[in-house]
Order: structure tokens, then C-alpha cells, then sequence
């Protein structure tokens, strides 16, 4: 059975951003585009029904802000591509059936910032948890990976930032051929750190990053798998403007740290 997201899947969230001047630091670099700001990060999304059998489930959820109004997206799979969940009862009818159909705004002034809050969005069928935190003095941080692998692996990476246990899923699933694996954005404390974990059969490897500082803890050996290139590209920025950019990569079984400030 196939259930849909609809389109109008959309929270908003209207933030009023206390931008704070950074002082010329590690942590905090002397940067214009270096200033920290209230940001939502999104930690889990899942259906409230109960546990069934197997579905297959598509459509779109995403998040505004105000400084521009662009969609960012939490989940988005076509029909051709769903993701399989178990977690709807069966019913009978159409093998096509809206789960959930809303559009919320978070009011910033009303909520705790710092702590980990639970919200649930009730559709006319069924209602959608979301797990989240409202962060002051946060960096926005881009992480993307690049990577080829000639035989299908089961890939799982992860995400957590200074001050929560949560993990962030960036990618689980299998992959293969070459090309960008995932693009994600996720909010750091202006002086915590990033650490990104990789799962690949019975190895781990671990990467951390912190805004101002660089690369801190990174695996000095190639990722198995990955023949030809597995590149992972972090930056740090505000306002979509990026203040400063690393990468590590591993080119041919050649690891390589490289820096870039913009």
C-alpha cells in the first residue's frame, strides 16, 4: 500500500534572529557572514498511528524561516521513490491514501530555547511527531558528501552536535554508482562541535569539525568501498553566505584535510 504526503506539507516558523557581533576568536572567527543566530533543528519525524504491516510512503515536509522564503525539506520522495515505513494500520480501499495534510507556524517568543521539544501535528487521519530544539547562537552548517562505490554497500551516517544525544540521520540506506550521496543543513552552537559518523558493514569511522577551528578529529585512512573518491565538504555559514569551508576527502586511497575560507 502506497500513502501520500501532500503537497501542502509546510510548517513556518517565524523567528525574530538576535544576531550577535562575534569577537575575533578561535571559536568565533572575525567573519561578516560569521554571525549566530536562533535556528530550529529537526532531530525526528514520524506518523503517530500504530505499529502495522510494511507501507510505502511519498510526498513532501518542509520548513521556512524568515529570512527567506524558500522551502527546506525534512522529507521529500516522489511516487516513483517512496521510503517504507511500518508504522500505519492497513485498510481497505484505495492503495493510495493521504496520511496528512497541514500547515503550522512555531511562534519562537513562546518556546524554550536549548531544550528538546516534542510537537504533534494532527491531520484530519493521522497526526505527525516531530522531535526538535530551538538553538540561540547557532551556525548554520552544510555537510555534503560526494562519493563512488562500484558494488551496492549498506551506508548509514549520522549526525549529533554539542549539547544533545539525539542523532541526525543524514543517510541510511544502500548506495551505489557516483555522485552526491546527501546534502544536509544542521544547526551548531557557535562554539560546539559537529560530529558526523559513518557506518559502513563492520567499520566506523568518525569525523568531528568545529566552527572557527577546522577539523578536528578525522579518520587518516581510506573508507573501504569507495575506490575511487569519498569526499565530505563542511561549511559553516549565516544568512546563506558561507564563512568558512573544509573538506575532507579520500581521492584514490590518497586522504587529504583542505581548508577554505571564503
Amino acid at each position: 500500500m502506497q500513502h501520500h504526503l501532500d503537497s501542502s506539507d509546510d510548517i513556518a516558523w517565524r523567528a525574530h534572529p538576535c544576531e550577535v557581533a562575534c569577537a575575533s576568536s578561535a571559536a568565533a572567527p572575525d567573519h561578516p557572514y560569521f554571525i549566530p543566530s536562533e535556528m530550529l533543528q529537526v532531530f525526528s519525524l514520524g506518523l503517530s498511528s500504530p505499529l502495522a504491516c510494511p507501507i510505502n510512503i511519498y510526498g513532501w515536509f518542509s520548513v521556512r524561516d524568515g529570512w527567506e522564503p524558500l522551502r527546506n525539506y525534512l522529507f521529500k520522495r516522489s511516487r516513483d521513490d517512496p521510503a517504507m515505513i511500518s508504522q500505519i494500520k492497513e485498510e481497505k480501499g484505495s492503495p493510495y491514501k493521504q496520511l496528512f495534510s497541514g500547515y503550522v507556524e512555531i511562534d519562537t517568543s513562546l518556546a524554550g530555547f536549548g531544550s528538546i521539544l516534542k510537537s504533534r501535528f494532527q491531520g484530519e487521519c493521522h497526526g505527525l511527531d516531530m522531535t526538535y530544539a530551538l538553538l540561540g547562537d547557532s551556525i548554520e552548517t552544510v555537510i555534503e558528501v560526494k562519493a563512488e562505490a562500484k558494488q551496492p554497500s549498506d551506508v548509514r551516517i549520522s549526525a549529533t552536535t554539542s549539547g544533545f544525544d539525539y542523532e541526525i540521520s543524514l543517510y541510511d540506506g544502500k548506495f551505489c554508482g557516483s555522485g552526491s550521496m546527501f546534502k544536509h543543513i544542521v544547526a551548531v552552537k557557535k562554539q560546539g562541535e559537529l560530529r558526523v559518523v559513518l557506518k559502513l558493514g563492520d567499520y566506523t569511522y568518525k569525523w568531528t569539525f568545529k566552527a572557527g577551528v577546522g577539523v578536528v578529529l578525522a579518520p587518516e585512512h581510506p573508507v573501504p568501498g569507495f575506490t575511487e573518491y569519498f569526499v565530505m565538504n563542511v561549511s559553516f555559514r549565516t544568512r546563506g553566505k558561507t564563512a568558512s569551508a573544509w573538506q575532507w576527502s579520500c581521492i584514490c586511497n590518497d586522504v587529504c584535510v583542505s581548508k577554505s575560507c571564503l
